[in-house]
């Protein structure tokens, strides 16, 4: 098996279909057919809208590392915002600090005008080795429990190439809560919602976490939380 129909099997599906239209010496009939075929995966449907988000009391770990604690105002300081008014939309977030509960907060409202529909926090920083883990946790409360949440998590070479791995989950509403998200739940990078193949995110060279909200989760949203780390 390829690569290809390893890592993205809808992608390699498309392509082997197009290219068997393809007719000798019909130089402008195939590169339509080819044409038709790209089109076709830039529609595909990002892998991580189909995933069943993580939520609350799924697993029961061993042992954590906490990496990251929103237990002050200067912790929250390393998040910075990035929004889709860097295509031109108009979606807003922002992370601020809550000293009633001691938690940062990321809030804020998605809009699918002008064509957006995203917005996220990232906390960039050297991360200890995480191979011997089994995936992250979020201790956190939302203010809609039905709300769609990403953790998006990049490897050193995933900011290089501006790829992102993204995993759905839920957060309580009633009270703060652990989710347990499993590294085996980002199994899909991308970059600017569209597949890439590449090689599974490198826990050794973890560089940047955050959190993202995007299509079809639209509207209002925000999201508390406490702390941020692994579980075995």
């Amino acid at each position: 098996m390829s690569e290809l129909a390893r890592e993205a099997p809808e992608v390699d599906g498309i392509l082997r279909r197009q290219l068997g239209k393809l007719e000798e010496g019909a130089v402008d009939k195939n590169a339509w057919q080819l044409r038709y075929g790209f089109d076709d995966i830039l529609s595909l449907e990002p892998a991580a809208l189909k995933k069943e988000p993580s939520t609350c009391g799924s697993v029961n770990p061993t042992a954590s590392l906490p990496l990251i604690r929103c237990d002050s105002a200067q912790a929250s300081v390393c998040f910075s915002s990035m929004d889709d008014g860097v295509m031109g939309g108009v979606s807003q977030g922002m992370v601020t600090y809550q000293e009633d509960d001691a938690c940062a907060v990321f809030s804020g409202v998605v809009s699918t005008a002008n064509n957006g529909g995203f917005s996220s926090i990232r906390c960039r920083d050297s991360f200890p080795l995480l191979k011997d883990y089994k995936g992250f946790y979020v201790d956190c409360m939302a203010q809609d429990a039905t709300k769609v949440f990403q953790f998006v998590v990049k490897d050193i070479e995933a900011v290089q190439t501006y790829v992102n791995f993204k995993a759905p989950f839920r957060a309580p509403a009633d009270s703060f809560g652990r989710v347990h998200i499993p590294f085996s739940a980002f199994d899909e990078p991308e970059q600017m919602g569209r597949r890439v193949v590449r090689a599974p995110v490198d826990l050794s060279s973890m560089a940047e976490l955050g959190f993202m909200v995007l299509k079809p989760s639209i509207g209002e949203f925000m999201l508390r939380f406490k702390e941020i780390g692994v579980y075995k």
